[in-house]
């Protein structure tokens, strides 16, 4: 009887510490996903930004190698910002 009742005690723990294990790893997992669509969302506006000053730049006739130095300081700052509101 004292086996048996040791025996469901240990298997009972078990079960919580998988299943502790499985909402830490749900959690993380969760987690990873809302990072990988900011960085899409985050992707497709750069993109939509930059197509749009190249579409601006070339209807005023402006100087392409000046418009990428400008889409990538821009781009800089951003990165710059997110690593800042990351470390906060």
């Amino acid at each position: 009887m004292q086996n048996n009742c040791s025996s469901v005690l240990q298997q009972e723990i078990q079960e919580i510490s998988i299943n502790s294990l499985l909402a830490k790893l749900n959690s993380i997992e969760e987690q990873a996903l809302d990072d990988i669509k900011l960085s899409a969302r985050e992707i497709a506006y750069s993109s939509q930004t930059e197509s749009l000053a190249v579409a601006r730049n070339s209807a005023i006739g402006g100087d392409d190698d000046l418009l990428y130095t400008s889409v990538v300081n821009s781009g800089a700052k951003k990165k710059k910002l997110e690593r800042k509101i990351i470390c906060m």
